[in-house]
């Protein structure tokens, strides 16, 4: 993703502050979101989180900020770049002094372009073709793949399918043939409860409700537990414990090893980053 941070002090002359995310996208053309603050760091600041999918990396997002006062929209600064200009300018500045901070981002980049290449999106823009010397600092090697997903009893309510979706985050999906009203989804990680997003309008167009848990990239490999329980906090499904890595390990072999393979290779290089 792409993230405006500004002070948050700045809220306090405004009746509202939101930016403004343009994005060219080479299917639809321009897309626009607006992006509402979340506190950051001590309520310092505050942070506008635009998500990028994977195989708009190379493309340009123009971010402006705006506040309305007393019913006047007051526009401010705008910055544009990609995923990849970013990257490329962070990369330049440490592969002499930090060349380990890159390997992160030189696998994202590589992730990005197979994605692209594996489903044919923008092909001929890929996000590590101005990667040249810098190419050397990402990963090399064909990490593992050795994880299994697990579930235990049986429930009442049917799961059609569990995969992963690979757009502006990786995720684990769940999909059930019927509506899930009255039933609440739970997950964790670590023992740690995570958010879960119910997609209901998949089940008018095509009789299926979709549950998404987004995997951080430096948890690829750790175990997702998920079921859905009903009011009196009784799983009426199988208690699940799900990894990407299961997933990934699934596609070697088939058409879309490359970017399995890519994906976890990002995956372990943030989650080297993260542990210093």
């Amino acid at each position: 993703g792409m993230q405006v941070m500004i002070n948050s002090a700045l809220r306090n002359n405004y009746d509202e502050l939101y930016v403004e995310a343009v994005q060219i996208d080479p299917v639809n053309g321009a897309i626009t979101t607006k992006l509402t603050g979340m506190l950051y760091y001590y309520d310092m600041f505050l942070v506008f989180d635009q998500q990028i999918l994977s195989w708009s990396m190379a493309e340009n997002v123009t971010l402006t900020l705006y506040g309305v006062k007393d019913g006047k929209t007051f526009v401010g600064q705008s910055y544009s770049a990609s995923v990849e200009s970013l990257a490329l300018g962070m990369i330049e500045k440490n592969a002499a002094t930090k060349p380990a901070n890159c390997r992160p981002l030189v696998d994202m980049l590589n992730y990005g372009a197979a994605v692209q290449t594996a489903f044919n999106h923008n092909a001929d823009k890929l996000p590590n073709t101005q990667l040249g010397e810098y190419a050397a600092l990402g990963t090399s090697t064909t990490p593992s793949m050795t994880a299994s997903s697990k579930e235990t009893g049986t429930g009442s309510i049917k799961v059609g399918q569990v995969s992963i979706s690979m757009q502006a985050k990786v995720e684990l999906q769940i999909l059930f043939m019927t509506k899930i009203d009255g039933y609440t989804p739970k997950a964790t990680l670590n023992g740690a409860e995570v958010a879960v997003t119910v997609d209901n309008e998949t089940y008018g167009a095509y009789g299926w409700t979709i549950i998404k848990l987004a995997a951080g990239a430096a948890n690829l490999r750790d175990f997702y537990e998920f079921a859905l329980y009903d009011a009196n906090g009784n799983a009426v499904t199988p208690v699940y414990q799900l990894t990407v890595e299961a997933y990934a390990k699934n596609q070697i072999g088939g058409t879309y090893e490359a970017v399995a393979v890519a994906m976890m290779r990002y995956g372990d290089s943030v989650a080297a980053y993260a542990k210093g």
